[in-house]
């Protein structure tokens, strides 16, 4: 196992490629690529907001160019700045998710996140179809 197998798996498609109706399942398999048990099994180490592998010397950043709603959205239109508006998902203030990950490299507050919006999304289609089927 290496980044190579961990990138097939959690991060099959680059951000910029990724279709728009997927861009939060993007996001979402890449942070429960960072869950420890994931690193473990790919032999891959995140040092910061870096996964490194050791045995080739690769690195993969994870910023805002290997997200996939960063590259295609502008902040205060990214659902993860919607979901919140007094404390956006991705800010540095202390206890956003992504502060969370960032400094203490946990990615369980930033999968939660997206798993809500997930969610919401998938309401929100419901009702659209449900309201175009009624006209």
């Amino acid at each position: 196992m290496s980044l190579a197998t961990w990138k097939a798996e959690f991060y099959p498609v680059k951000a910029k490629d990724c279709p728009e109706e997927e861009y939060i399942t993007h996001a979402l398999r890449k942070y429960i690529g960072t869950r420890k048990e994931n690193l473990v099994r790919h032999e891959v180490t995140l040092r910061g907001m870096t996964l490194m592998d050791d045995s080739d010397k690769s690195m993969f950043r994870l910023d805002s160019e290997t997200c996939a709603l960063c590259v295609h959205y502008e902040c205060p239109y990214c659902p993860l700045h919607l979901i919140d508006i007094h404390l956006s998902s991705c800010s540095d203030q202390m206890g956003s998710p992504w502060f969370e990950f960032k400094v203490y490299g946990n990615p369980e507050p930033m999968i939660a996140r997206l798993e809500e919006i997930q969610n919401q999304n998938k309401i929100d289609l419901r009702i659209q179809k449900e309201e175009k089927h009624e006209n």
